[in-house]
């Protein structure tokens, strides 16, 4: 009888020390990605959290996840190991992690760059699994000689606060750009239960994901779940015109995206601005969120935090800017204007219908 991939595996690893992996950042894709892997002790796993995480832990005694198929993991606080910071981990307990995935908001990646600068860890693989573009450029300008790797994660997950479940709500696969440590990395995550893949195309992946995360804002400004936002053509003709702005900058700038789901990409836009009863059927055919989805920017407006606005519909807005001949970017520029006054007002979530947001002519 063949033994099962897992057990295959963890045979394997236990002959050797277990690689250490730190996941950085442990909210919705970081708690569900750490209960998988670490309920499949493939690894010696430690998490860096602050006093949230302490206190889910507290509560419900586990990280509990379920994927898009039902498949639950519970994962008890005796199996990973919790600390507050990189430094406390590597300078005082004196553990020295193979890898750092970093599933932290673009806001907070300077700081942990810093302290990754200041604690030398040139011998690590670090994996940015973060929404926009331009992580791995960006993280290169602070470690300048440090192996860096960017990912991208396509489906949303939700916290059931009732349970303590992070439960996804999309379906997809976790892309990591092509390398040695990557294809270790990936062979843990498919073991464990995250469906991984491995791209040499990285940066076109990450573009074409930018597409569909500039719907993170439209979603918030909304202040209803994605499916319920995404049922009703005027949100979906707000998006549509993000997507066409944005590849319009793409192509001037000679950026190419690779398509996430089934539709080209120049077809997306066309297809959000079909009628409510077609966009129904066409997006039966796609991964589409589930009920109680949000986006992550709807959990920042609602909770008063600062946004990604910056990395997304703001990155747009910089890469138009100096642009010859000049390409308007008039709905961008009114979700990002509306975003801004959202975060200044600091009122939650407060519900925008389409033309709040944009009025077309």
């Amino acid at each position: 009888m063949t033994d099962h991939p897992v057990a295959r595996l963890s045979q394997l690893i236990e002959t050797i020390d277990k690689p250490v992996l730190c996941i950085i950042g442990v909210g919705l894709i970081g708690g569900f990605i750490s209960s998988f892997i670490g309920c499949s002790d493939l690894v010696d796993l430690h998490l860096i959290g602050r006093q949230n995480l302490r206190n889910r832990l507290e509560r419900y005694e586990c990280l509990k996840a379920e994927n898009i198929d039902g498949t639950t993991r519970s994962l008890k606080n005796s199996d990973f190991t919790l600390h507050s910071s990189l430094t406390e981990m590597i300078q005082i307990k004196r553990i020295k992690p193979q890898f750092i995935i970093m599933c932290l908001k673009r806001t907070a990646a300077d700081e942990i760059y810093q302290e990754i600068k200041k604690l030398e860890l040139k011998s690590c693989t670090i994996v940015l699994m973060m929404n926009g573009i331009f992580t791995v450029t960006e993280a290169k300008k602070i470690l300048t000689n440090h192996k860096i790797l960017a990912a991208m994660c396509p489906f949303n997950v939700i916290d059931d606060q009732a349970t303590g479940v992070y439960k996804q709500s999309s379906k997809g696969n976790i892309i990591i750009e092509q390398d040695e440590q990557s294809e270790i990395l990936s062979n843990i995550m498919n073991n464990s239960g995250v469906p991984t893949l491995l791209s040499t195309q990285i940066e076109k992946v990450q573009n074409g994901k930018m597409l569909f995360n500039l719907n993170n804002a439209i979603c918030a400004l909304s202040g209803v779940p994605l499916s319920k936002e995404l049922s009703q053509y005027g949100y979906r003709r707000l998006l549509s015109h993000c997507m066409s702005e944005t590849l319009s900058v793409y192509y001037a700038r000679g950026m190419e995206a690779a398509p996430v789901f089934k539709l080209p990409n120049h077809l997306v836009p066309w297809a959000l601005c079909a009628p409510d009863w077609i966009f129904s059927y066409i997006a039966a055919g796609m991964a589409g969120p589930t009920e109680k989805a949000t986006s992550s920017m709807y959990e920042d407006v609602s909770n008063n935090r600062l946004t990604e606005i910056e990395y997304l519909q703001g990155a747009v807005l910089k890469l138009a800017n100096g642009l010859d001949p000049k390409i308007d970017t008039p709905v961008i520029q009114a979700v990002y204007d509306k975003i801004k006054q959202v975060e200044s007002n600091k009122c939650g979530i407060v519900k925008h219908t389409p033309e709040m947001i944009y009025q077309f002519k």
